[in-house]
């Protein structure tokens, strides 16, 4: 298999300060930055809490081989605060604008269907996709890993529309699966709950694994659009 083909790229923030912030955008199949050949589908990534993780997280590297493999461009970034990125951490509440940036730029790439872009985050990161999905049904679908129970408020699973994927480890201390269960109940409608045996919350030595299910659950729940 050849080698993934990267590029750096930074975009603004969409908050009201502006913040600079840092990527890896990878186009399916090599594709060049500004090649419209191909209407491709696409994901952002959003990394573990940022005051000591980044997109080079491991699990966000594994998701990163596993989608392009599959044929989706992909979009990982450091939010605020994750240095190269600018401006400083807010828990969650700015953090929002990143995503939306990182939405909206991808969106903006010629040779990405505009449609059909998805949203995959890791802890912190799902559970600021997670609020950002139910703000925007447009986004295709949402998968999120090991969401911290407790930055999920309860009305939040039934303001989400759109197909979504919860996924915790058996032995996840911050994001126990019956918990999860539980939150879910509040909405179940197009939601997906997947148990990993054995893992813990950042899924250390499942990130394959992981990944490849996150792949397998977009390849099915948007077959149009699966390569």
């Amino acid at each position: 298999m050849s080698a993934i083909q990267s590029q750096q790229v930074f975009f603004t923030s969409l908050d009201p300060n502006g913040v600079r912030l840092a990527g890896e955008w990878t186009p399916a199949n090599g594709a060049s930055q500004t090649s419209a050949a191909v209407s491709c589908p696409a994901v952002v990534l959003c990394h573990p809490q940022p005051l000591v993780n980044d997109m080079n997280d491991p699990l966000t590297q594994a998701l990163q081989r596993e989608l392009v493999k599959a044929g989706w461009s992909v979009l990982r970034f450091n939010f605020r605060g994750a240095p190269p990125s600018g401006g400083a951490y807010t828990d969650g509440r700015l953090e929002l604008f990143d995503i939306a940036a990182a939405v909206l730029w991808l969106r903006s790439q010629p040779q990405v269907d505009s449609s059909k872009v998805a949203i995959a985050g890791h802890a912190f990161g799902a559970a600021v996709a997670l609020v950002y999905a139910a703000a925007d049904p447009s986004v295709a679908a949402v998968a999120a890993v090991s969401p911290p129970i407790f930055r999920l408020q309860q009305s939040l699973a039934r303001q989400i529309a759109i197909p979504c994927l919860l996924l915790s480890g058996e032995n996840d201390e911050v994001c126990p699966p019956y918990k999860l269960e539980q939150w879910i109940q509040q909405n179940p409608s197009q939601k997906t709950q997947t148990t990993v045996p054995r893992a813990e919350h950042l899924m250390k030595g499942y990130e394959v694994r992981v990944a490849a299910l996150i792949a397998s659950y977009f390849h099915h729940t948007i077959p149009q659009i699966a390569r």
